[in-house]
């Protein structure tokens, strides 16, 4: 007869993050106790009340990949819910796993966040600044034209265009967890690689993993200042700690994209009715064909720049880990700008559907704290980034940032200097 064992959850060392276990005396009780060690990642699990129920289905599947299946639809409840979760039931039978989370929203005065951003304090870089800037140099390639390691097939490269973040981490660049702090869950649905032309693809066969040019960068970072107390504290930001930021995009699939549809569309103006004041304002009807075409391929170039930060960001942690081994470095948050997002908001007393242009990076999901909605406003060579907040709902307009001084000139009317 075997003796019985208590039920615990344990953490140990993954080479790409940290690893979580469960441990029960019945594959439901492990599958309840790997949930709890989730938790913990995020916060002491004690601290979570259990006052709100939230009912998780898996399908039926091998053990290993239930497992998977539900660690990821914990993570897709806390997330799309703003909860935390500090306790868990699971059945497991013919018909999959039936589990129920229990917890309450996220309150950043009592569940203090169980790691840093990277928990380096800025001393701790300039002691070893040239040897990081190799490293980091060494493994992102970056400049004009740059090419990584990594080159893809036909059939990755639509994965990719398709699955975006979720790709990358499937795949080894990142972990699960990342996925909760990426706008979109790290995929933007509807992303058709179909109307992604073999040109633009080719541009980014090896150009996954690298930071191009211009205003693009990989820049590490000191927390010079902070505001508001309460929400640096959710954030997990400290003054003089070192954050990494990450400033990129498609690279040339994007830019791609955006040449030939434009180029369609300044052809296509005619047809629909519509009278260009200048070509740079071309444009289509939203649900016209070419219009549709335009929003299966700009979708696929977000998925395709959300790979692109989570495989960058899976990089720097490599580099990172070579001369501190022993630091956490999660994901605080990524967003995109320079999208079209389909959103509903209210207008004039009425719930409407709204095709938003964002230009500034400012995530439209619920994620960030309890009362407040990420922003992202990334600085240039001569002044600093900002983590700012907005309170939701709305379309809250962030500043682009990320702007280039050096090189800029001024505009001139034509025939001017």
């Amino acid at each position: 007869m075997m003796t019985a064992i208590t039920p615990h959850w344990e953490h140990f060392e993954h080479m790409a993050d940290i690893g979580v276990r469960g441990v029960g005396n019945t594959p439901a009780e492990a599958f309840e106790q790997a949930a709890l060690a989730l938790t913990a990642i995020v916060t002491d699990p004690t601290r979570v009340a259990p006052r709100e129920r939230v009912p998780i289905h898996c399908p039926p599947a091998e053990l290993d990949v239930l497992l998977v299946d539900w660690l990821n639809a914990v993570i897709y409840e806390m997330d799309t819910r703003d909860l935390l979760f500090g306790a868990y039931r699971v059945r497991l039978g013919a018909d999959g796993l039936t589990g129920e989370a229990r917890g309450e929203p996220v309150d950043p005065a009592r569940h203090r966040p169980a790691v840093d951003v990277t928990g380096l304090h800025a001393d701790d870089i300039r002691a070893r600044q040239a040897e990081l800037a190799d490293l980091l140099a060494y493994r992102i390639p970056a400049g004009v034209g740059s090419k990584g390691a990594i080159r893809l097939d036909d059939a990755e490269m639509d994965a990719m265009l398709r699955g975006g973040a979720a790709w990358a981490v499937a795949r080894g660049w990142g972990v699960a967890e990342d996925l909760t702090r990426i706008e979109e869950r790290g995929r933007m649905e509807g992303a058709d690689p179909g109307q992604v032309s073999d040109r633009a693809k080719e541009r980014q066969r090896r150009e996954m993993g690298t930071l191009g040019s211009g205003n693009h960068y990989l820049e590490v970072q000191r927390v010079a200042a902070v505001y508001d107390e309460d929400t640096a504290e959710a954030y997990g930001l400290r003054v003089d700690e070192v954050k990494v930021a990450i400033h990129c995009g498609s690279r040339g699939l994007g830019h791609q994209i955006g040449t030939e549809y434009l180029r369609r569309m300044v052809t296509a103006a005619g047809q629909y009715g519509i009278t260009l004041p200048d070509r740079e304002l071309a444009c289509a009807p939203i649900d016209s064909p070419l219009g549709q075409a335009y929003l299966g391929a700009m979708r696929a170039a977000i998925n395709c720049a959300l790979a692109n930060r989570q495989i960058i960001t899976h990089l720097a942690r490599q580099a990172f880990a070579q001369l501190f081994p022993d630091i956490d470095m999660p994901l605080l948050y990524d967003v995109s700008h320079n999208t079209c997002k389909e959103e509903w908001h209210e207008v004039d007393g009425e719930r409407r559907r709204l095709f938003v242009h964002r230009k500034g990076p400012r995530a439209p999901g619920r994620r960030a704290t309890r009362t407040c909605r990420r922003l992202c406003a990334p600085g240039a060579s001569r002044s600093s980034s900002a983590a700012p907040w907005a309170p939701p709902p709305g379309c809250w307009p962030a500043a682009s940032g990320a702007w280039r001084w050096p090189g800029a000139r001024p505009a001139t009317a034509p025939g001017g200097p």
